[in-house]
């Protein structure tokens, strides 16, 4: 009985230990459909209510694109901001990306932090009114808010694996 025990043991670290890691398309695959759904922070007990989520996620190979929707006020006057972010994984900065508590608000929201490599490809942004592109930017980082700190680090996890394949992916020798 022990015997079995200690195999059934081994087997299972052994298992652990091969369980192969997401590919690149099943990691943007998560990302595409969970950001919409999961990347979400509302508060209404405050005098101001605010609402903030990923409205739309697109990833093609290593190519991303996010928008976000923020808006603070009465529904009768919100204000409303929304922003687009267009990216390349390999460009952002693993031992960067982190999840940041925020107290501003009641609940406590997370962010979670995404920063490029300074002088590489930049995020772009796209500041938007009524759907359409008012300003262009381009810099280092951005930020998303989400009301669940288990999320925040399990979105954190899955840019991380992210960034691994992509940058993995242009090291490649061309033949």
């Amino acid at each position: 009985m022990r015997t079995l025990f200690i195999l059934l043991m081994l087997s299972a670290c052994v298992w652990a230990q091969t369980a192969p890691e997401p590919t690149l398309e099943e990691t943007t695959k998560w990302l595409q459909e969970n950001l919409p759904v999961k990347a979400v922070y509302t508060s209404t007990g405050m005098e101001t209510p605010m609402h903030a989520r990923v409205t739309e996620a697109q990833f093609v190979g290593c190519r991303c694109q996010l928008t976000t929707n923020l808006t603070i006020g009465p529904p009768t006057f919100p204000i409303v901001s929304e922003y687009r972010y267009s990216f390349a994984a390999a460009s952002l900065q693993a031992n960067r990306i982190a999840v940041q508590e925020w107290t501003k608000f009641k609940p406590t929201g997370y962010y979670l932090k995404i920063y490029a490599v300074p002088n590489e490809m930049p995020i772009k942004t796209e500041d938007l009114r009524n759907g359409r592109v008012y300003k262009v930017s381009q810099g280092n980082e951005f930020s998303i808010l989400i009301g669940s700190k288990e999320m925040a680090e399990r979105f954190q996890k899955a840019f991380l694996r992210l960034i691994t394949l992509c940058k993995s992916e242009n090291k490649k020798e061309p033949f």
